[in-house]
């Protein structure tokens, strides 16, 4: 990392906040490898603790919720947004989000080791 871009510590706080601009809300101690493709941003909500890996995509026409000590490996992309199979509605470009369903829940994974004390 070029020495004028600060410190680690500076360059990780730089981040935070742009993620905290950028995003619904974004808990302590989030963390995004980069490349990162929000499609709104402001309709992400992302737990403390959490890490994305390199690739994340998130098409966020709706709330898309990520839990506390959420790890997503790479490339990984989440998709709310849809698009009607009607003719008429894709030549008028009209987009809509899934509200209502629940895709996924990843709320608080993590490996639990065996304790060889």
């Amino acid at each position: 990392m070029p020495p004028s871009l600060g410190t680690a510590d500076q360059v990780a706080a730089k981040r935070f906040e742009i993620l905290k601009r950028w995003l619904g809300f974004v808990g302590e101690g989030v963390f995004i490898e980069p490349p990162f493709t929000p499609d709104y941003g402001c309709n992400v909500i992302i737990g403390k603790n959490s890490y994305m890996n390199f690739g994340f995509t998130v098409l966020d026409t709706s709330l898309v919720i990520i839990g506390e000590r959420v790890m997503l490996g790479p490339n990984v992309h989440i998709y709310s947004a849809g698009h009607d199979t009607s003719v008429l509605s894709r030549v008028k470009c009209i987009e809509f989000g899934h509200q209502e369903e629940e895709l996924a829940d990843p709320r608080n994974i993590y490996y639990r080791f065996p304790d060889r004390s």
